[in-house]
């Protein structure tokens, strides 16, 4: 639907404004996801995009990535690991060539290249080089945001002693955060905006406050939701909606919903048959099929089906 390439883009011409009026070593947006797959998934797609604008401007834009599977440092022999394990395999994604990474005794603490020279380094794979040498982009958990406002050491992320603090704050997938887990974000939002004003005023930027993005397709009343979580009236958000062309029709797309009630269904199997052989009597040009379950367990027999 294109709501990841929206913040992306606003996310890396933030970089790219800063780097060139001389700001580094700051962390310009954060980005929080509710789901390690997405996350995962969005930093192999910075990676890839940031990888081809030096490629083709000579311009650095920096990333990283803190979930709880980061490490506090990397060995030479665990770099290609952690870069294998973040980015999905040891090459290069310009030239896929194999990356040949170095130790450095000054931050980010590492070097990788590939074979063919082109310069890897943008990537932060660690939390010492993430606090020592904070990227442009950083992509968070919830969990992990915490423990950043939680340890003062950690501040440097949030604009103490640098330059510039956080200008962005991207939540992705925020129809997630309901309930008791919904407040708690919402507390730890407030927190991190609280730091980054206090920070942004002894630099000078009184009534400083972050740009805040929200990026969901199934939010039903999102002015209303998005004033709770972020603790503001309803008039101060903004949301963008698609809307379809007057007649305008999708080809060879069918959607097909599918809710069984395990009781009155009264055979568990149906879940997991049933949208193999529907899909079987659609059209090839027409068979999409999308199914919604409620546990890993049946999604993993619906794709072995």
């Amino acid at each position: 639907a294109g709501k990841t390439e929206i913040f992306e883009t606003v996310a890396l011409q933030l970089a790219l404004d800063a780097r060139q009026g001389g700001i580094v070593n700051s962390v310009l947006t954060y980005i929080i996801y509710s789901m390690k797959a997405f996350m995962r998934d969005h930093f192999q797609r910075f990676v890839r995009d940031i990888a081809y604008i030096a490629l083709r401007t000579g311009r650095t834009i920096t990333i990283g990535i803190w979930d709880g599977d980061t490490p506090d440092q990397l060995q030479e022999h665990e770099i290609s690991q952690e870069y294998e394990r973040r980015v999905g395999s040891r090459n290069c994604p310009i030239c896929s060539s194999q990356i040949r990474p170095q130790l450095l005794r000054n931050p980010p603490y590492y070097r990788i290249r590939c074979r063919r020279g082109h310069d890897l380094s943008f990537i932060r794979l660690s939390k010492a080089s993430i606090k020592d040498s904070p990227p442009d982009i950083l992509l968070v958990t919830p969990e992990q945001l915490n423990f950043n406002l939680l340890f003062r050491e950690r501040h440097v992320l949030l604009g103490r002693d640098r330059q510039v603090p956080p200008v962005l704050l991207v939540v992705d997938e925020p129809h997630s955060y309901t309930g008791v887990f919904g407040s708690q974000i919402s507390a730890i939002i407030r927190e991190f905006e609280f730091c980054i004003s206090e920070y942004a005023r002894r630099q000078g930027l009184s009534m400083f406050r972050p740009l805040k993005i929200a990026t969901s397709a199934t939010i039903p009343d999102p002015e209303e939701f998005l004033a709770k979580l972020f603790t503001t009236d309803p008039q101060n958000i903004y949301v963008i909606r698609h809307i379809a062309r007057p007649g305008h029709i999708t080809r060879n797309k069918g959607f097909l919903f599918l809710m069984p009630d395990r009781v009155r269904f009264g055979f568990q199997n149906a879940m997991v048959e049933l949208p193999v052989v529907l899909a079987a009597i659609l059209p090839r040009d027409r068979r999409r099929v999308l199914v919604f379950v409620d546990s890993v367990e049946l999604a993993n027999r619906l794709r072995y089906m």
